[in-house]
């Protein structure tokens, strides 16, 4: 069964934009770095690679998790490093609470389009976990994946992957084993908040 995200490998047009922005804005650390490929450690059990491709790109969806006490002042970073946040159809910025209201998230972009997500979870016991960065990072949460039979590739999952849903649909779906939860869902679907339509990512 998987428990959690150990790495993901995205494409790029442009590996020092990336550099850029996750190294020099984020603080991710930098693991491995060639002419057209790197790779950032944001956590000690979590790469991101990003390798140059010189085709469209087709942006993901990925969030990462961190303590409760510890997302205001992770807002205050992103703006302070002049990262615009997402906002809602209405003009309100994407910094929501959420479910009981004790939850919390954030949605902004990379040079990719990538649609990255900072996201606190007030039962997500604190210091069981150590954080990571300047971003106080706790793991990658979820990764979403875009699919033309939601249903199918739902299934395998569970199959394959012993991993769990809740409540399930036919566009939509959370797909869970431990700390990773796979997004599952139609290519159909507009992303929210960026209203685009989701493609299969490369």
């Amino acid at each position: 069964m998987i428990t959690h995200f150990a790495g993901l490998q995205l494409n790029t047009v442009s590996k020092q934009g990336v550099k850029q922005f996750y190294h020099d804005k984020l603080g991710f650390p930098v693991s491995f770095e060639t002419e057209d490929e790197i790779r950032f450690q944001p956590t000690e059990q979590f790469t991101l690679s990003f390798k140059e491709a010189f085709k469209p790109i087709s942006p993901a969806h990925i969030a990462f998790e961190v303590p409760y006490s510890a997302f205001d002042a992770d807002v205050g970073l992103l703006r302070t490093a002049g990262i615009p946040i997402l906002k809602w159809p209405d003009g309100r910025e994407t910094v929501d609470r959420f479910e009981s209201g004790d939850n919390r998230n954030i949605y902004f972009r990379d040079g990719d389009g990538n649609l990255l997500e900072l996201i606190a979870h007030s039962y997500v016991k604190e210091k069981v976990i150590a954080p990571s960065g300047p971003l106080n990072l706790l793991y990658l949460r979820e990764v979403g994946m875009p699919v033309d039979d939601v249903t199918g590739f739902r299934e395998r999952l569970k199959s394959v992957l012993q991993l769990k849903t809740g409540e399930e649909s036919d566009i939509f779906n959370f797909v869970v084993g431990g700390t990773a939860h796979a997004i599952v869902s139609s290519t159909q679907r507009r992303w929210i908040p960026i209203s685009m339509m989701a493609r299969r990512p490369t």
